[in-house]
């Protein structure tokens, strides 16, 4: 399976990633193949997983019950109730993450009592302090 760092792009990244991919999709005529395009942005699992899903949108269409597409494709049906919620939703405006920069200088480090390295009786007494 494909790995995800679950980091946010910076809108104006973000934005200017999808232009140059709209961009090269438009190249796509008869003489270009749209594989060889899609091999640009994609690797062999991500283009596996792409095509999956798209597959899944075929016969939810045909009416399959998500066993029988689970079955086709090996995909789980939590996977398919994501691909069919996605259908169903709305362009919605997505919560901005704020990119946090912090800087070392930020990093206050954390005050733990000191534990006792004896044993015995009284040993933590000193969390009456606290």
């Amino acid at each position: 399976m494909v790995n995800v760092n679950k980091k946010y792009l910076d809108g104006e990244i973000k934005n200017a990633a999808w232009k140059r991919f709209l961009k090269e999709i438009k190249k796509v005529n008869p003489k270009t193949n749209l594989k060889t395009t899609l091999d640009k942005f994609f690797t062999a699992d991500e283009q596996i997983l792409f095509e999956k899903r798209l597959a899944i949108f075929n016969l939810l269409d045909k009416g399959l019950s998500y066993r029988e597409i689970g079955q086709i494709l090996d995909v789980s049906s939590k996977t398919i109730s994501f691909v069919k919620q996605g259908l169903k939703k709305k362009n919605q405006i997505k919560r901005q993450i704020p990119d946090m920069k912090i800087s070392p200088k930020d990093i206050k480090p954390r005050k733990y009592p000191k534990y006792p390295t004896f044993t015995g009786k009284g040993r933590w007494s000193f969390l009456n302090n606290y």
